[in-house]
Parts: structure tokens; C-alpha cells; sequence
């Protein structure tokens, strides 16, 4: 990401997410760690009036273009970490010295 990338990223966030009333998805966030139920014709659609942590992330980053459309519910965190790692938009430290 670009300097301007990142605050663009870190202004979407808070006014999306700190700055609005959009209430807090614990039902999203739990049916998107179940692999079974997220690929049935079950799962729910995109539904951006309340969010979890890695679907508001997911959300601005596609807003963004830099993670591919899709719904962003699908994404838990570890999901959305291994997209990002395989698109090259997040790389691995693979140390830290």
C-alpha cells in the first residue's frame, strides 16, 4: 500500500465502522468460521447494516480494489489473511531481526 492507500484505508475504517452506529454482527462473524454452512446456498448475503471485524476490512478492501469482489460476510480473519497473503496485497514477516 501507498502512503495515500493507507490513509485512505484508515479514514474508510473509522468513519464506517468508529464513527457511524453500524452495531457489531456476532451472527456473521460466527456462521463465517463454519466451511460446511459458508458454501450452501444458506449462507447469507452481504448485508453491511452491522459488521464483524474482518468483513468491515474485507469490505473497504474491496472498496478499494485490492482484494476481488466478493462477499465480504465469507470472510473470517483467517480466511481473509490467506487471500491477502495469496494476492500479495499482505506479505509474510518471516523474521523480525
Amino acid at each position: 500500500f501507498s502512503a495515500d492507500e493507507h490513509a485512505l484505508l484508515a479514514q474508510l475504517l473509522i468513519n464506517e465502522f468508529v464513527r457511524s452506529t453500524i452495531p457489531y454482527d456476532l451472527t456473521g462473524a460466527i456462521l463465517s468460521g463454519t466451511r460446511l454452512f459458508q458454501w450452501s446456498h444458506l449462507f447469507p448475503a452481504a448485508d453491511l447494516h452491522s459488521l464483524f471485524c474482518s468483513e468491515l476490512v474485507a469490505a473497504m478492501l474491496m472498496r478499494l480494489s485490492r482484494l476481488n469482489r466478493d462477499n465480504p460476510t465469507r470472510f473470517h480473519p483467517g480466511r481473509l489473511l490467506r487471500e491477502l497473503v495469496r494476492t500479495g496485497t499482505y506479505q509474510r514477516i518471516h523474521s523480525l531481526t
